[in-house]
């Protein structure tokens, strides 16, 4: 079985401060969050680590593409960069704050706080998802 590829990141900050791991929605990369990343890493004094998850980006694309394996994608992440669960912020926009509250549900002992930006606990199929992309990649733009 082959290891699944380590998802692109771009850290801000010094190395030493609290962290913050932000998820972007669908659709976005880690580059929607880059004028914030810099404020909290500036003004704030955060150690910023900004995610493209997969199949965004400049992640890995693969077939597979539910909030369990993203969420363990993100737990991969997180081993790799060593951070201190007991500092932790994770904050998840719309789909990745669905990533990050899988996250934070099966393994609330990795982080210390979660922030979920623009999105509902609620359980939603991911089909549903599919349906939407569908409708608009079915829209005519010429």
């Amino acid at each position: 079985m082959m290891a699944t590829p380590l998802l692109h990141f771009l850290e801000q900050g010094d190395p030493a401060a609290r962290p913050r791991v932000v998820l972007h929605g669908l659709f976005g990369t880690l580059d929607n969050w880059q004028t914030l990343a810099r404020r909290w890493a500036d003004e704030a004094g955060l150690r910023v680590i900004s995610v493209d998850l997969r199949n965004h980006g400049r992640s890995f694309h693969s077939p597979e593409h539910s909030y369990a394996a993203m969420a363990q994608d993100v737990l991969a992440l997180l081993d790799h960069l060593a951070l201190d669960a007991a500092r932790l912020t994770l904050l998840g926009h719309s789909m990745g704050g669905k990533v990050a509250m899988t996250l934070a549900l099966g393994y609330p002992a990795r982080l210390a706080q979660l922030i979920v930006v623009d999105i509902a606990p609620r359980f939603s199929d991911m089909e549903h998802q599919d349906d939407i992309i569908a409708g608009l990649q079915a829209v005519d733009l010429r």
